[in-house]
């Protein structure tokens, strides 16, 4: 597998100056070994091996046409299982005058309404006055699927130029199969991301609503609203309402079993130049795990040279009667110029009110990051975790990546973008 994936990357690089084109990328090697205290199916030793290939081909035939590929291997070590390859996206894409670009192939779609990949063409362009138009249409692309049938996709965007720093748009997603549609979801959203409000010296607002007039629901309301008071303090207020929407063919679709409706408001202040103090409190209303969460965090990143933080948590469950406490902290260095480190700690206590017993968890974790040379870095984390009875379950990580780049594209866009 290894061999197979490097010998895509040296074909690439090595026939780049014939064909005229400049190629970026990266490959990444991930080997993940997880031990649990528990058998299921028999099994209580995970370990899989990844390779990650990222690739960008700019200049080809012009300076218009580009191309993008991220593919990923995967192949079960402790059972010697057969390599899985799949492609996660993979287009070409041509961009023209005036804000015109065309992409055909393996793509995300852009609406926000869950995890929506396709096969198909995305056209996007410009109109009069800067309004901003992108149509899509396609195939659903359903990654663990559990089904052969593929549901046909289709939308299209209308995002208006800024008015008085407030940005608008209007959007239409359809799924459909070959009888009926499943949904028809029309959508808007209205956004300000530097706007001066009653002298206030920022106010940042972002919202958005997603309706299926197919199944008259509310698929997807969500509303931020932050204000930097002073020049030092901010405060923010936030309110989500969504439903889990994946194709029916997809695995995950079993999730989408509850909506999701949820509060928060929240308190930013910056101590020193590179120390904030951040606290939250958040209701999480759902019918089957209503929860109330309160947090509250000390954070420090100067230059990226340290990182600290730490975290106290507290949810009350009041459908079981229990208290969730939990404190998260972290500290992380660059040692050298090459090498860094960072340890996390874990403490979780979970017990129902008035009962002696405790469910707890300890976790401890290390990160360590060595760069090795220029487009060559590795990564190691070791995770440790205890529960009440004394069960161990531990996690290795281990990453190395190797970045590859010949010539200079002169195409637009950024590598790897979606």
């Amino acid at each position: 597998m290894k061999v197979t994936c490097v010998a895509i990357v040296i074909l690439l690089v090595s026939t780049s100056p014939l064909f005229g084109v400049s190629v970026s990328g990266s490959l990444t090697t991930m080997n993940w070994l997880r031990q649990e205290p528990i058998e299921r199916n028999g099994e209580d030793l995970y370990n899989y091996l990844y390779e990650y290939i990222r690739v960008s081909i700019g200049d080809i035939a012009d300076d218009s046409l580009s191309a993008y590929i991220y593919t990923r291997v995967r192949k079960d070590i402790a059972s010697d299982g057969k390599p899985d390859w799949r492609t996660i996206y993979g287009y070409l894409n041509w961009t023209g005058p005036q804000g015109y670009s065309i992409k055909v192939g393996r793509q995300f779609l852009p609406n926000g309404l869950g995890f929506w990949q396709m096969d198909g063409i995305r056209v996007k362009f410009k109109s009069f006055r800067g309004i901003s138009h992108s149509a899509y249409a396609g195939s659903s692309v359903a990654p663990w699927s559990v089904g052969e049938n593929r549901d046909g996709l289709a939308g299209l965007s209308v995002d208006l130029p800024e008015i008085l720093k407030l940005q608008t748009g209007l959007s239409l997603f359809a799924n459909f199969d070959s009888k009926s549609f499943e949904r028809v979801v029309i959508g808007g959203h209205l956004d300000s991301y530097d706007y001066s409000l009653f002298e206030l010296r920022k106010f940042i607002m972002y919202s958005k609503i997603n309706y299926d007039i197919i199944n008259r629901e509310l698929v997807q309301g969500s509303a931020t609203v932050n204000l930097n008071l002073l020049e030092k303090f901010g405060i923010y207020s936030e309110y989500y309402h969504g439903k889990q929407l994946f194709p029916e063919e997809s695995i995950f679709s079993v999730f989408a079993t509850d909506d999701i409706n949820e509060a928060a408001v929240g308190l930013r202040y910056n101590v020193f130049k590179s120390m904030l103090l951040a606290g939250r409190y958040s209701r999480y209303f759902s019918s089957s795990f209503p929860s109330s969460t309160f947090e509250i965090g000390l954070y420090r990143n100067r230059s990226r040279v340290t990182d600290f933080s730490i975290t106290m948590l507290k949810a009350e469950k009041p459908d079981t009667d229990s208290m969730d406490t939990g404190i998260r902290a972290s500290l992380g260095r660059s040692i050298t110029k090459k090498f860094s480190a960072k340890i996390s700690v874990y403490y979780n206590d979970y017990r129902l009110r008035g009962a002696e017993k405790r469910d707890n968890i300890h976790s401890l974790q290390l990160d360590l990051g060595y760069h090795i040379i220029d487009q060559i870095s590795a990564h190691i984390r070791l995770e440790d975790n205890v529960d009440h009875n004394g069960d161990n379950s531990f996690r290795l990580l281990a990453r190395v990546r190797l970045g590859f780049k010949y010539g200079q594209p002169s195409t637009g866009g950024e590598y790897g973008h979606r």
